[in-house]
């Protein structure tokens, strides 16, 4: 009995051409795929067992470099890490600018990526969020150990504790805005 036979060829034939198309089309819908028909949780947050230094320097979209501790001194600060390409990035999103639409003004929010400041302009403007949006040159501080996107750090303004949430989430939950309330009657 011979191994290569004429149902082994046809076999291959098609495998050999099916594969590269299924698999394009499958990347094609993933990288297409923005995540807005999966309903997001509130964020699970964690504490974070040390000290978030956030004195360390990101470019805004108009390309002036801010440092992020002289820019949010004393207030609480909610520190989120994205792009673009990132499908539970962009779906949390629109929660991100609900809530900074609510504590503008009373919480520092940074949405930093590193991503071109073109990209992340257009990004910006095709949405209409309002948000800062900053980018980052580099990698991030190691003391962050960040591992993936999007991950979120809200820092209290004394920097005494922080916490983390990786993972997309629905950042204008009813437990958020209880959570930044509560530590903003705690500062009055």
């Amino acid at each position: 009995m011979s191994f290569i036979n004429k149902k082994f060829v046809i076999g291959f034939t098609a495998g050999f051409v099916c594969f590269p198309i299924l698999f394009l089309c499958v990347g094609y819908l993933y990288l297409k795929f923005d995540g807005s028909t999966i309903a997001l949780k509130p964020p699970n947050i964690v504490p974070v067992e040390k000290n978030i230094s956030i004195d360390w320097d990101v470019k805004t979209l108009n390309g002036e470099t801010i440092n992020l501790k002289e820019q949010f001194k004393g207030k609480t600060v909610f520190l989120n890490f994205w792009a673009t390409w990132c499908p539970p990035c962009r779906q949390e999103m629109p929660s991100i600018e609900s809530l900074y639409g609510q504590y503008s003004g009373k919480i520092g929010f940074a949405c930093i990526s590193s991503e071109s400041i073109k990209d992340l302009q257009k990004f910006k403007d095709s949405k209409g969020y309002t948000m800062p949006i900053y980018h980052l040159e580099g990698n991030a501080p190691k003391d962050l150990n960040i591992k993936g996107i999007p991950v979120t750090y809200i820092i209290s303004g004394d920097r005494n504790f922080s916490f983390k949430h990786i993972g997309g989430a629905d950042w204008a939950h009813a437990s958020v805005t209880a959570y930044f309330d509560n530590m903003l009657n705690k500062v009055k």
